[in-house]
């Protein structure tokens, strides 16, 4: 049953924009909501290469347009063909995939993964409260750690800001990510 209800899922999500409750799942520590993008008080825009690499590889370009009203981003081949296009707007999670999306890229983990690069660690240590998970984090550096195990672990090149360029290493569903800023602009 469980098997006819997720290749449902994916159907809908191959053929169709597909609208989901927001969720982030943080390894160790299950399903939380997603936070909100009012976090960014200021408008930021920038576009990254992304390189994804472990279980699976990808690479891909990654528009992202953060705001206190929202946050939009936009998955493009080196060719500029459409990936996939992601809305977060107040609640509602919103993905319009295209014929091009690989099977092993899904938009809505991508979110849930920038979620943990980039929102403030305050609203990231709120999240994780009572799951056993911790997080640490220096200017340059975030890690969860369950125990005395790392799950994620994610350096920042020079510091932690959306317009800087990184490595994300999660440990435990064995994939890096590794991401370079291309253009930033933030008002």
């Amino acid at each position: 049953m469980l098997r006819f209800a997720i290749l449902g899922f994916l159907a809908l999500l191959a053929t169709a924009c597909a609208s989901m409750p927001p969720g982030i799942t943080v390894p160790g520590a299950g399903r939380h909501p997603l936070l909100p993008s009012a976090v960014f008080p200021r408008d930021i825009s920038v576009t990254q290469s992304v390189a994804i690499s472990g279980r699976y590889n990808e690479r891909f370009l990654l528009q992202t347009e953060v705001s206190p009203a929202g946050l939009s981003m936009v998955g493009l081949t080196g060719f500029g063909q459409k990936l996939f296009e992601l809305e977060y707007q107040g609640d509602v999670l919103t993905v319009h995939p295209t014929p091009f999306l690989p099977g092993s890229l899904v938009p809505e983990k991508l979110l849930a993964d920038f979620q943990l690069i980039y929102w403030p660690g305050v609203q990231l240590h709120e999240l994780l409260m009572g799951t056993g998970v911790e997080m640490l984090e220096t200017a340059s550096q975030r890690r969860l750690r369950r125990g005395d195990s790392t799950i994620i672990d994610i350096a920042y090149s020079p510091a932690r800001a959306i317009e800087n360029s990184l490595v994300y290493r999660n440990l435990e569903e064995g994939y890096d990510m590794r991401i370079e800023v291309l253009s930033a602009s933030a008002q």
